[in-house]
């Protein structure tokens, strides 16, 4: 029973750590967003850049989210990145559904998706604890 309540609790955590970086990637993806449209109307960056600056902006901010929810944890790292970029993945198509009265699928959306698992990814695969060297 005690290990049970264990695992169940090293579950919990690492769910909680999935969300907690989700919403720390989709707050960084909307404040990015947010300026880059400002230098957009401003002249400085080029529209045409738009599909690239969401595509940038998706990758940085799960990048950025994985890394909260990863740290200092020692087991997993991968699993709860990865699953740090499928929360923000959910969270964009629920956003874009109440926003937008549509998930947006033709948009592009198949793109951003693996942006963001690409950018989870690399922190999942990056962050991990190094191996330790067998003595002699």
């Amino acid at each position: 029973m005690k290990q049970q309540t264990q695992e169940n609790r090293l579950w919990m955590d690492w769910m909680l750590r999935m969300l907690k970086g989700g919403v720390v990637a989709v707050v960084v993806a909307g404040v990015s967003l947010l300026l880059c449209a400002a230098l957009m109307s401003g002249g400085l960056v080029p529209a045409t850049w738009e599909q690239q600056v969401v595509l940038g902006t998706c990758l940085v901010s799960t990048i950025i989210g994985s890394m909260v929810a990863v740290y200092g944890l020692r087991e997993q790292v991968l699993l709860v990145s990865l699953g740090v970029g499928v929360c923000t993945v959910f969270f964009f198509l629920c956003l874009g559904a109440v926003l937008f009265g549509g998930a947006l699928l033709d948009t592009g959306c198949i793109q951003n998706i693996l942006a963001c698992c690409c950018g989870s990814a690399i922190i999942g695969i990056l962050g991990r604890k190094p191996k330790k060297k067998r003595k002699r």
